[in-house]
C-alpha cells in the first residue's frame, strides 16, 4: 500500500512542481496578457506551490516511516543527508516561496529552485553533470509548455478575440524554440540512461515508448494549432472554440506523460536485465561473497534491501566497515531488532566477521540497506555493490535480484 501511495504522490508532485513553476516562468516569456486574470492565476500558482511541500513534506515521512520510523536517528539522517533529502528540500522550499510570497522576483525564485530539485537526484546526478543538465532543460521546457497552455486556457476566457489571437501567436513562436530544446534534452537523456540501446522487450523501455507515442500525439495537436487553428483564429469565434477543446486535449495528455513518468521511476528499473547463470564462485581468497542476493521491489519510497554470505578465510578475524554501489545514494549495514513487537532497522556501524567461519546477512538479520535508489530493484537484474573490510580491503560483487514474493536466495 505504500508503495501505491508513494508512486501517486510522486505523480502529484510532478504535476504540481512543473505546473507551478512552468506558469510563472511562461508568465515572464509570454506577453502580458498572459497573467490575465491575475488574481486566479496568482491563487494557481500558490495552489500548487503548497501542494508541492505537501508532497516534498509526505515523501519524506514515507521515506524515514520505511527506514524505521521518526524516532530512529539513523532513519532520518538517511533522508535528510543524502541527494533525496536534497532534492525534497529544494522541491519544499521552492514551493513555499510559491505560496507565500507575491513579489515576482521571489516566485521566479521559487520556480527556479524547484526546477533544481530534477537535476541533484536520481540517474541526473550519478551520470554527471552533462546528465544533470539535460534533465534539467527538459524539465524546464516540460514546465513552460504546461504552464504556457494553462495561462492560455485561462486567458482566453475574458480576453478581447484580438488580443487573444496576439497571445496565441507569441506562445506559438516561442513554443517553436521549447518544444525543440524539449526533443533534443529528452532524447539525449534517454541515450545516456538506456547507454544508447533500446529493447522493447523490457517493461522500462516500452513505458518511453508509451511516453515517445504520447509526446508525439502531444506534438501532432499543438502542430494543429499552430499551422490548422491559428491561421483562422482571427476569423471567428469557431476556431477559438476548437483551439480551447485542444489546448484541454494536450494537458490531459501532459497529465498522462507525468503518470507515466512515476510509474517508470517508481516500479521499473532501466537496467538491463541479466538471465544468464552465473557460475558458483570459488570460495577462496582472504574473503569469500556467496549467495548474494537482493528482492525486488515494487516502490517509489527508493529502498530496498541486500542479503549475502561473507566467508572468512583469514586465520584472525575481520570487520564489514563498509558498503557503496552506483545503484542508490547510500548502501548501510543495518540490523532488524525486534522492540516491543515492533520489528525496527537499526544502522551498525560494522559487522564483525570471526576468523574461518561464515557470516550470513539474511532477512530478519543483519543486512544492506539501499536508501535513495535511483530505480526500484526488479527480478533478474544484477546491482554493482562495493564491500569494504578492515583487513581484506575491497571487494567489488554483483546481488542477483529475485522475483517479488520469492523468499528463497538465488543459491549458487
Amino acid at each position: 500500500m505504500l508503495d501505491i501511495l508513494a508512486a501517486i504522490i510522486r505523480g502529484v508532485s510532478y504535476l504540481a512542481v512543473l505546473g507551478g513553476a512552468g506558469i510563472v516562468i511562461a508568465a515572464v516569456t509570454l506577453p502580458g496578457d498572459a497573467r490575465s486574470p491575475a488574481r486566479a492565476i496568482a491563487m494557481l500558482v500558490r495552489g500548487a506551490g503548497g501542494l508541492a511541500m505537501l508532497c516534498a513534506a509526505l515523501t519524506a515521512w514515507l521515506f524515514v516511516a520505511r527506514l524505521g520510523g521518526i524516532a530512529d536517528p539513523a532513519a532520518r539522517d538517511a533522508v535528510a543527508w543524502s541527494p533525496v533529502g536534497a532534492a525534497l528540500a529544494l522541491q519544499f522550499l521552492g514551493g513555499a516561496m510559491l505560496a507565500a510570497l507575491s513579489a515576482p522576483g521571489a516566485m521566479r525564485v521559487g520556480a527556479i529552485v524547484q526546477l533544481l530539485s530534477f537535476a541533484v537526484v536520481g540517474h541526473s546526478a550519478t551520470l554527471g553533470p552533462v546528465s544533470a543538465l539535460t534533465v534539467l532543460v527538459h524539465v524546464t521546457a516540460a514546465a513552460w509548455w504546461l504552464g504556457g497552455l494553462v495561462l492560455l486556457r485561462m486567458a482566453g476566457t475574458g480576453l478581447p478575440h484580438e488580443r487573444h489571437v496576439l497571445l496565441v501567436a507569441g506562445f506559438s513562436r516561442q513554443a517553436i524554440w521549447v518544444v525543440a530544446a524539449l526533443l533534443l534534452a529528452a532524447t539525449l537523456t534517454a541515450a545516456m540512461l538506456l547507454d544508447r540501446t533500446v529493447d522493447l522487450g523490457r517493461t522500462y523501455d516500452r513505458g518511453l515508448a508509451l511516453k515517445a507515442a504520447l509526446s508525439s500525439s502531444l506534438l501532432a495537436l499543438a502542430g494543429i494549432n499552430r499551422f490548422a487553428l491559428l491561421p483562422r483564429l482571427a476569423a471567428g469565434s469557431r476556431p477559438a472554440r476548437w483551439l480551447a477543446r485542444t489546448i484541454v486535449a494536450e494537458l490531459l495528455i501532459i497529465a498522462a506523460i507525468l503518470a507515466t513518468t512515476a510509474w517508470l521511476t517508481g516500479f521499473q528499473s532501466p537496467h538491463k536485465t541479466d538471465h544468464a547463470a552465473s557460475a558458483p564462485p570459488p570460495i577462496e581468497g582472504p574473503v569469500a561473497i556467496i549467495d548474494a542476493w537482493a528482492p525486488a521491489s515494487v516502490s517509489g519510497l527508493g529502498t530496498g534491501a541486500g542479503y549475502l554470505t561473507i566467508v572468512n578465510n583469514q586465520d584472525a578475524d575481520d570487520r564489514l566497515i563498509g558498503a557503496s554501489s552506483p545503484w542508490a545514494d547510500a548502501l548501510t549495514l543495518h540490523q532488524s531488532r525486534q522492540n516491543g513487537g515492533i520489528v525496527r532497522m537499526q544502522k551498525i556501524a560494522s559487522l564483525r566477521l570471526p576468523a574461518h567461519q561464515r557470516t550470513i546477512l539474511a532477512p530478519g538479520g543483519h543486512h544492506l540497506m539501499f536508501t535513495g535508489l535511483y530505480s526500484p530493484l526488479v527480478a533478474g537484474d544484477s546491482v554493482p555493490v562495493t564491500l569494504t573490510f578492515a583487513r581484506a580491503g575491497t571487494i567489488s560483487i554483483m546481488l542477483k535480484v529475485g522475483k517479488i514474493g520469492d523468499p528463497t536466495p538465488h543459491r549458487h
